[in-house]
């Protein structure tokens, strides 16, 4: 493993604080998890091939490629979020909606991510 990308792994997690319930972050290809924080295989993997499926039928539907993150509101104050990583690698997190301010992670946290991993040598 890319000790970088465990770094960044681990920021996240403290610039999120209390809100950030679970992170993996993944291969695209394989799925396989590489890094995170109360991370589960399973997790990366299923959402890693939820997150293909809605790409693929997006991209039959002739609608414009998705962008840079996907966000999926859950019920129970939950909110699912996957963090395109360029060609390689995904991020993918689960957060508690009640402990985080959704500009700060938008206009921020998510920016600040994509930046700090396009300057990782890989």
């Amino acid at each position: 493993m890319n000790n970088n990308l465990k770094q960044l792994v681990d920021e996240f997690g403290i610039v999120l604080g209390e809100a950030l319930l679970s992170c993996d972050l993944w291969e695209k290809k394989s799925l396989l998890s590489i890094a995170g924080i109360n991370h589960n295989a399973e997790f990366s993997s299923r959402i890693g091939k939820v997150m293909l499926n809605l790409e693929e039928n997006i991209e039959i539907l002739g609608l414009p490629p998705v962008g840079k993150y996907h966000f999926v509101d859950l019920e129970m104050n939950a909110l699912l979020l996957m963090v395109n990583l360029g060609d390689v690698h995904v991020l993918g997190c689960l957060i508690d909606k009640s402990k985080v301010v959704y500009g700060t992670l938008l206009h921020m946290i998510i920016p600040n991510i994509i930046a700090t991993y396009n300057e990782i040598e890989l």
